[in-house]
């Protein structure tokens, strides 16, 4: 029993050595097949592809946004089992089993636009090329 105990302790005082004489420095890795912030937002172009992508996401919403207004108002007939949702939506029920309203598109686009409003500053700093007139346009 004291023999096992005695190689538990030399077991322990052997793990403590090899782990302080390990590498000091954290493993940093950046992701393969995402955008790093730091690498991004350098120049103006940059800006502009996330107000493309931003009002592709406007564009992506629209036929909801008019669907959930023009259905509960009454102003398009639903016909159809592919249209339940929609249904639904025209008798007022709204509830988050209704897999016809996705609000994750909708924060998406607000994401996209305070991206923009956040970092366009930063590309103003760096990019001669990107004027004061055009980030207040974006």
């Amino acid at each position: 029993m004291e023999k096992s105990v005695k190689y538990i302790k030399l077991f322990v005082v052997a793990l403590l050595l090899l782990g302080s004489t390990s590498c000091n420095q954290w493993l940093d890795l950046e992701p393969e097949n995402k955008l790093v912030k730091q690498e991004f937002w350098q120049k103006k172009e940059d800006v502009s592809a996330v107000m493309a992508a931003l009002y592709d996401s406007y564009r992506e919403n629209a036929v909801a946004l008019w669907m959930f207004g023009e259905v509960r108002a009454d102003m398009v007939e639903i016909s159809g089992s592919t249209l339940e949702g929609y249904q639904l939506i025209a008798q007022s029920e709204i509830i988050s089993t209704n897999g016809a309203i996705k609000w994750s598109p909708f924060y998406n686009s607000i994401n996209l636009a305070n991206t923009v409003l956040l970092y366009a500053d930063d590309v103003l700093k760096i990019d001669d090329t990107f004027d004061p007139k055009t980030e207040k346009a974006y």
